[in-house]
């Protein structure tokens, strides 16, 4: 504790130093601290002892069901089946539904995609898919093997706990990790081409806490800025574990465009993380914030926040 004030402390000066006469700048820095008592104790000498049986589902045999709006047809083995017109195809935990599926029995390669609308020039009945308890994606079109669960797909787009995966293509392999390329990541809830903000990932790999990238590059409003990473990580919004944070975009009527909010996650441990956050105004102004937050079961919880801002209203 003694460490940690002494940098605060150290911090506070820097930033004090920095201040100058032309530019408003604020400092705050706030500290918070609850002391909790444990009034329950754990009985760790409690086991249960009960063992429970498991199935094998791999042994069970599952059946693909399908169905279709319009019509089905069937090839002269009767091994593939075309389905056209809200089609729908349900294989286990599985769920697939498009305009158009093609089931190939003897490969078992499901293949699934919309169509061009000849009125509107528009692809509508694009593949919508879920597996287990994951959230469901859409995609311009995808191939999911029945037998081994790996995926390829084709323009997707998906929500991966409070992150958007947009365009590209992405694999989905046996131990569920998720292959990128050239796939834009953000935090911004509308699909390419709408998209209007993010990390174009040429290459990387989604696991099940972080997403690891090879080279990456900022867009907006698809032009591409003069920001890149040779690699990055990126955290999942709701996992606790060390990466990148995407800034906002927007605007604000005395300050300008800005990115606002980016910067790094540390999740140092179980009990303690920060936030480095940065905040960028088009007339010149500024801001930097450092949020921590601490606990220790049954003992304490707190949070240290510090944040320095140079704003300037108007032209000068």
């Amino acid at each position: 504790m003694k460490i940690l004030v002494k940098s605060i402390f150290v911090f506070t000066v820097i930033l004090l130093v920095l201040n100058t006469n032309k530019v408003n700048a604020t400092l705050r820095i706030s500290l918070q601290q609850l002391t909790q008592v444990d009034t329950a104790k754990k009985d760790s000498s409690r086991k249960d002892t009960a063992l429970s049986t498991r199935k094998n589902t791999s042994e069970l045999d599952k059946k693909v069901e399908y169905k279709a709006e319009d019509s089905t047809k069937f090839s002269k083995d009767k091994s593939i089946i075309y389905l056209y017109g809200q089609a729908k195809v349900l294989y286990g935990d599985f769920e697939l539904s498009a305009d158009y599926i093609r089931y190939d029995s003897k490969n078992n390669v499901i293949f699934a995609s919309g169509r061009m609308d000849p009125k509107t020039k528009r692809y509508v009945g694009r593949p919508i898919f879920k597996s287990g308890s994951e959230g469901s994606a859409i995609a311009d079109s995808i191939y999911y093997n029945s037998k081994t669960s790996k995926a390829k797909v084709f323009g997707v787009f998906s929500e991966q706990e409070g992150g958007y995966f947009s365009g590209g293509q992405t694999k989905k392999q046996i131990d569920d990790e998720v292959h990128l390329k050239n796939v834009i990541y953000s935090t911004c809830e509308l699909p390419f081409p709408h998209q209007h903000f993010g990390f174009v990932i040429s290459k990387g790999i989604v696991t099940e806490k972080q997403i690891v990238t090879g080279p990456v590059y900022l867009e907006v409003e698809g032009v591409p800025l003069p920001l890149a990473l040779p690699f990055a990580f990126f955290p999942k919004p709701n996992k606790r574990t060390s990466g990148v944070i995407l800034p906002q975009p927007g605007e604000d009527a005395t300050r300008g465009f800005f990115l606002q909010n980016g910067g790094y996650y540390l999740g140092l441990n179980d009990y303690w993380d920060a936030k480095l956050l940065g905040s960028i105004y088009t007339n010149g102004s500024y801001e930097t914030s450092l949020l921590s937050n601490y606990t220790k079961r049954y003992k304490y919880n707190g949070n240290i926040s510090l944040r320095y801002a140079s704003v300037k209203n108007g032209l000068e």
